[in-house]
């Protein structure tokens, strides 16, 4: 289910028995934003994986700044393990809201 669109790169978000994830279309690759729920209001940042042929044209900052959006619209809170999202919040201050305890 498409969720968003900024220019022409599109989001969606798939649940399925691996869990669940954010991906982005751009160029004809997939970069993806792997999730884990730790209850109903908390989800941790597992995994961001981002295709080297769409490398460094900001998808991967784009995945992260997307999933902040949703999880302030949908009043959730985020745990980023993944080190590439740990030094996108490290780096964006004003996502630190969204950061759970």
């Amino acid at each position: 289910r498409e969720v968003a669109m900024s220019d022409s790169l599109a989001f969606d978000f798939y649940e399925d028995s691996f869990g669940s994830r954010y991906i982005a279309r751009l160029s004809g690759h997939e970069a993806e934003l792997r999730i884990s729920r730790r209850g109903r209001s908390v989800w941790s940042l597992d995994h961001a994986s981002i295709p080297r042929a769409i490398g460094g044209q900001w998808i991967g900052t784009a995945l992260v700044a997307h999933a902040v959006h949703e999880a302030r619209r949908s009043q959730r809170k985020l745990i980023p393990l993944c080190s590439f999202v740990r030094s996108q919040f490290n780096r964006h201050p004003e996502w630190r809201d969204v950061l759970s305890a």
